[in-house]
């Protein structure tokens, strides 16, 4: 027999009547049908909720007591392109997904409980964008043929055939591999690349590419059989041999990160943070001892070697959590003066250890982070565990849409951590900003984003 998963509206009864030899004699009418309030004994699952992209996984938060996921992924026009299905809180689809797709999630319960539930729309995915490219080149020096070669440690982009360029800014006479010839003393010269996008990935107009640490200027775009091509350039002159230095990161015994060549006064390209098993990685310090921490934006006069800062990981409390103290409840209380004490937990029940740098407290007025020396933070952000928290007057975590100065950020509901990239509020889709051209986390406004969309004033995108 099969057994139906009913919600919990009300249900009537219909009847009819057979005889001995099984041949139905009268149904009853609608006049005789039996009322009756029928409550489902199976639980409703909740929609899964905060979907998201990361590159080209689908995300979601994980619902209680849900058997496994549906996952359908739509075309911009909405029309369905695939379904899939998982145990798990992911799903990645490879390069299979395009500009302006988006997803839908069905919870799907098991016994006892409803058969799905379904998500509402995940923003829509954008293709990776090329964030920061720094090439390098050998300067030229007058009366000698180049060195024609030009490189990039970047892991979204190549150079087109490893090859620079030099055009005579005044005669336009081109030294190059088919053509080399010697440069001229006192004669400005343009270094010419072309930069070729991974595959996943695209250039746009806000990409930020630097040639010997140098900011250089899009140019003409083409395309061969192995995709899109853009030029790049910037001015040399050609008064002497310029001076080139190297920035060493020395990661202290985290994974490798690649040295930088700039031309003297070049700004270096900040690299992805390296990892390191049980250590949180907390910056780059111009000094073994990581005293001052290393300004991105200086200019290069001389060879450096910056040095990563780390902080190790504690293990995570037991959970069990106690306080003392008077004047608060839920666990934890807090006095004047910037000390606090007592327990409490960040979502599971227990004091969370994060580093040895403190730990998370709550108490019936919400969640603030303890240091290891009592303090807590009051009227300031906080990088904790590598996310950003926003912290009250009193010390207490915010959530939510908070002004800083004359831009907006927006920190999850839930956990207070500043949310970065596309997010969809109240239904409507916000960007805010991950790289460097704003500062982290500024929602973007009445401008076009780095993946070339445009928003209002009050950040919501123009679809």
């Amino acid at each position: 027999m099969k057994r139906y998963k009913f919600p919990t509206p009300n249900y009537y009864l219909e009847m009819w009547a057979y005889d001995s030899e099984n041949s139905g004699c009268e149904e009853l009418t609608i006049d005789d049908a039996y009322y009756f309030d029928y409550e489902s004994p199976l639980i409703e699952l909740v929609p899964p909720t905060n979907l998201r992209w990361n590159g080209y996984t689908a995300r979601w938060d994980e619902v209680p007591n849900c058997e496994k996921y549906r996952i359908t992924l739509y075309s911009k026009y909405g029309h369905r392109r695939s379904i899939i299905e998982t145990e798990d809180t992911f799903y990645n689809y490879g390069t299979d997904v395009s500009d302006g797709e988006y997803f839908k999630v069905e919870a799907i319960g098991g016994d006892g409980y409803m058969d799905s539930v379904e998500s509402a729309k995940s923003p829509i995915w954008k293709i990776p964008v090329v964030r920061e490219v720094n090439i390098v080149v050998t300067p030229p020096i007058a009366g000698e043929i180049p060195n024609y070669n030009a490189s990039t440690d970047s892991t979204e982009c190549t150079v087109d055939d490893n090859e620079v360029g030099w055009v005579d800014s005044d005669t336009r006479i081109v030294s190059n591999t088919s053509s080399p010839r010697p440069l001229e003393a006192g004669h400005t010269y343009i270094a010419s690349i072309w930069l070729k996008p991974k595959s996943g990935y695209k250039i746009y107009e806000n990409t930020v590419v630097k040639i010997n640490g140098m900011t250089a200027y899009k140019g003409a775009s083409s395309s061969d059989l192995s995709g899109e091509l853009i030029e790049f350039s910037r001015e040399f002159t050609v008064d002497g041999t310029a001076n080139l230095y190297s920035v060493n990161f020395d990661s202290t015994g985290g994974s490798e990160v690649a040295a930088q060549t700039l031309e003297e006064n070049g700004v270096e390209t900040r690299p992805a943070d390296p990892v390191r098993d049980g250590y949180n990685f907390e910056g780059w310090y111009t000094e073994a001892e990581c005293i001052n921490a290393y300004d991105f934006n200086s200019q290069i006069t001389g060879d450096i070697t910056l040095f990563a800062k780390w902080v190790k990981k504690d293990t995570e409390g037991s959970g069990s959590g106690s306080g003392s103290g008077s004047g608060k409840s839920g666990g934890g209380s807090r006095s004047g003066g910037g000390s606090s004490s007592g327990g409490g937990s960040k979502g599971s029940g227990g004091t969370k250890q994060t580093k040895k740098m403190g730990e998370w407290q709550q108490d019936a007025t919400g969640w603030w982070y303890k240091y290891a020396n009592g303090t807590y933070p009051k009227a300031t952000w906080d990088n904790i565990d590598g996310a950003w928290y926003a912290f009250n007057e009193a010390g207490y975590m915010r959530t939510g849409w908070i002004s800083s100065g004359d831009k907006w950020n927006y920190l999850n509901p839930a956990s207070g951590e500043m949310l970065l990239g596309w997010q969809n509020i109240g239904g409507k889709y916000y960007y805010f900003n991950t790289g460097s051209s704003h500062p982290q986390g500024a929602m973007y406004a009445n401008e076009k984003t780095p993946d070339g969309y445009s928003v209002n004033a009050n950040g919501e995108w123009i679809q």
